[in-house]
């Protein structure tokens, strides 16, 4: 009887070790990752404090942009908080979004570009009057 029941592990271990090794190759890179790039600006340029200004990221180095999604994070230079705003896309490869500054100085900008592939990241700067 102990051998059916060794024979059923042997298979489990198998089953089990297939299941990592598919799931490995499964996460690996798929082709060259792609070379993004994105132009930030603000309406107006340089955004005032307490007015409505769009912030725009127009994306380059992507083939397709169905599934991308774009959030713009705000640091204040020698502050430490942070504040996120999702990107809408309007035309094919760019992604705006409204926001009113409330204390003027530069601004850190990180534009982060999602796809269903990767996160990346591009960082800017921006002087609010």
């Amino acid at each position: 009887m102990g051998h059916p029941e060794k024979r059923k592990r042997s298979l489990l271990s198998l089953f089990i070790l297939s299941l990592c090794v598919l799931t490995l190759v499964g996460c690996g890179a798929r082709g060259p990752k792609p070379d993004i790039t994105a132009e930030f600006s603000s309406e107006p340029a340089p955004p005032k404090v307490g007015e409505q200004t769009i912030l725009t990221a127009k994306l380059g180095g992507l083939e397709n942009y169905d599934e991308v999604y774009v959030d713009i994070e705000l640091k204040l230079e020698g502050q430490r908080t942070r504040e996120l705003v999702k990107a809408k896309q309007g035309e094919r490869a760019v992604y705006a979004a409204k926001q009113k500054f409330s204390k003027p100085g530069t601004y850190d900008v990180t534009v982060h570009v999602y796809t269903p592939q990767l996160h990346e990241t591009v960082m800017k700067k921006i002087t609010v009057e």
